[in-house]
């Protein structure tokens, strides 16, 4: 899986649908037993996990493999980012990436689309 681009990040259809979908990932509950959205407080456990458990290398567009700087997610409060940023985007508006949301989109989106390559395919 190619690493996300800063060219991808920063177009629009790509943030709306990376937004709209991220507005609907869910996590299994083992208190509900059911499959329920992720809440901001859990968002950056579960993208860690799903960092951790891909089956499939991350890698630049020359081929070489990288690997993603999770930092960018280790600041106060993130979870209100998390919560903002996962929200659905209607066709009338135009989402737009701040700078200091580039390295978390980039990660974001890269993960999302290596473990759904088939979910995340209109990206």
């Amino acid at each position: 899986m190619q690493i996300t681009t800063m060219d991808q990040a920063r177009d629009t259809e790509f943030l709306r649908n990376l937004k709209n979908y991220c507005s609907n990932v869910e996590e299994y509950n083992p208190e509900t037993k059911k499959f329920e959205r992720i809440r901001p407080c859990r968002w950056l456990d579960w993208l860690t996990d799903e960092y951790r458990d891909l089956r499939e290398t991350i890698t630049d567009e020359n081929g070489n493999e990288v690997f993603l700087d999770m930092e960018v997610f280790e600041v106060p409060s993130i979870f209100f980012w998390f919560r903002d940023f996962c929200k659905r985007v209607p066709s009338n508006i135009e989402p737009r990436l701040r700078p200091e949301s580039e390295g978390r989109v980039i990660a974001m989106a890269t993960i999302l689309r290596a473990r759904d390559p088939e979910g995340t395919r209109h990206f």
